[in-house]
């Protein structure tokens, strides 16, 4: 198909992955995000380099990871994928769900053991709960922190580490136990790459 086809059919489909919401399996999502940057490689071949990027709203920004840039690998296996973009105000905002006026980023998970160890613990806690077939799901804990940030070439970035300058977006975690085990795997393999201790957080007493 030529390129302007290309476009406007994965445009209209983040846009009704927008619509559908968590109805969109983590499979799903995946299919998504290859059409996304088909299509972005497909612009940026005919497009001069100050051209907006797809879906990129009034914050241009380029979707594809460094590493596809600098190497042309695929994704790195240990990332969380996040929507990114800029309200009609210049604040960032970020999702872990399709937006069509938001750019795609892979965010590889930190090699820090705080944030791993928050996160694995808000993995486990959550499969657990959702597990339990008659307990309650403590939705509250169920979440992670992006930072986000525009450089100064105008390119919105995303990192789960602290960052000075950043706008810190809470993401809450996928309700299907499915995308919460894969992000789980994701996570305990990254510790153990890093040698983090695989323990979970728990409340400290009063008294």
């Amino acid at each position: 198909m030529s390129r302007a086809t290309l476009h406007s059919q994965v445009q209209l489909l983040v846009e009704e992955a927008a619509t559908a919401g968590t109805y969109v399996t983590a499979s799903q999502r995946q299919e998504i995000d290859r059409w996304v940057k088909r299509a972005e490689r497909a612009q940026s071949s005919e497009s001069a380099p100050t051209a907006p990027a797809l879906l990129a709203g009034k914050g241009p920004v380029s979707s594809k990871p460094r590493a596809d840039a600098d190497t042309g690998t695929a994704e790195q296996s240990n990332t969380i994928t996040v929507w990114v973009w800029k309200d009609h105000y210049g604040g960032l905002h970020a999702t872990d769900t399709p937006r069509p006026e938001a750019s795609v980023r892979h965010v590889p998970l930190p090699a820090e053991a705080g944030p791993l160890q928050r996160l694995y613990g808000n993995l486990t806690r959550t499969i657990a709960e959702r597990e339990a077939a008659d307990g309650p799901v403590h939705t509250g804990r169920a979440a992670f922190s992006v930072r986000v940030w525009e450089k100064s070439s105008g390119e919105l970035a995303a990192t789960l580490t602290r960052r000075k300058g950043c706008a810190a977006v809470t993401l809450a975690l996928p309700a299907e136990l499915e995308s919460l085990r894969e992000l789980h795997d994701k996570v305990v393999a990254q510790m153990k790459a890093h040698n983090v201790a695989r323990r979970t957080l728990t409340r400290r007493k009063n008294g």
